[in-house]
């Protein structure tokens, strides 16, 4: 049963991202909305999304790509998105609606409350189906739970705990055996565009879902250094590791002549050996040869 929470009449919108699908996204809406501009009077008015230096800090994603974002849409960056420019800004410009998506970055609850004073309404997307998983690092999890079917789900951000807000939607989809993160990345991508475009179309009109099963357990954020590639492991966690981690994700690394190298891809070789695990056998610009638990592993530095 669904409970009717916004009955319409929304025509400004603004979106705040973090993550690269977030441009995506943005890309994609935006081509829709050109698409029906004479029956749908929808208006992209702002985006924002994380500065380049604070990205580049926190080292497990990549920007959103500025090339995706129409160009008469105002760009602003922030590294907090609680900093006073963000919420001043939504102040100015009054979008009765904002997309978040992508952030790890918690809205404060103050600026929760300047925006419900001036009744904005800010609906967050969770690449996973809530509330079973709520949490941070969900694509990598799915990816490590070799789950079949996933979703993203759409919630109304509250003040109060993270991924807890009432849902509107829980977007399921299937996924092949083996999915790895460059795929589950573009299938949020999609089902996110679709879910926004479906809410612009009804001029921000949407409902509560009910009748949820519990909320699950979070999900810990996994830090960087999960991603590197342990020699000592089995074969099939370090192919784990790797789909967890590729494109548009920083990748599974190797720990090689004290650097960090970027790992693509991987494959057992018949080669015998004997020695040290973590012993180099061969390498180049391309590969590497390297003796591992259960035998020698050739690791790809490029695509």
């Amino acid at each position: 049963m669904n409970d009717i929470s916004n009955h319409g009449n929304v025509k400004k919108y603004s979106f705040i991202v973090g993550h690269r699908y977030g441009g995506s996204v943005i890309s994609q809406v935006s081509e829709w909305v050109e698409k029906r501009r004479s029956l749908c009077f929808a208006e992209i008015v702002s985006v924002h999304s994380l500065h380049p230096m604070h990205a580049a800090q926190l080292g497990d994603f990549d920007l959103v790509d500025p090339k995706l974002i129409p160009v008469n849409v105002t760009k602003c960056e922030f590294s907090n998105v609680n900093e006073v420019t963000v919420p001043a800004y939504f102040e100015t410009a009054r979008p009765d609606l904002i997309f978040v998506m992508g952030l790890r970055q918690i809205l404060a609850p103050d600026f929760l409350q300047r925006l419900a004073a001036l009744r904005i309404t800010v609906l967050g997307f969770h690449p996973a189906p809530l509330p079973q998983f709520p949490g941070a690092s969900p694509i990598q999890h799915a990816v490590s739970f070799n789950v079949l079917d996933w979703a993203v789900s759409c919630f109304e951000i509250k003040d109060g705990p993270v991924d807890a807000g009432p849902l509107i939607s829980v977007d399921r989809f299937d996924l092949p055996k083996s999915v790895d993160a460059t795929y589950l990345d573009a299938m949020v991508s999609t089902t996110i565009a679709s879910r926004v475009a479906t809410i612009m179309e009804n001029s921000g009109h949407y409902v509560h879902l009910k009748g949820q099963r519990p909320r699950g357990q979070l999900l810990p954020q996994l830090p960087r250094t999960n991603a590197w590639l342990d020699p000592n492991q089995k074969t099939e966690e370090l192919a784990k590791k790797i789909k967890m981690y590729a494109k548009p994700y920083l990748g599974a690394y190797l720990t090689l002549n004290g650097s960090a190298k970027r790992v693509y891809g991987m494959e057992c070789t018949s080669a015998d050996v004997t020695g040290d695990i973590g012993k180099v056998l061969s390498m180049d610009d391309s590969s590497v040869d390297l003796h591992c638990l259960e035998g020698v592993i050739r690791f790809y530095l490029k695509c």
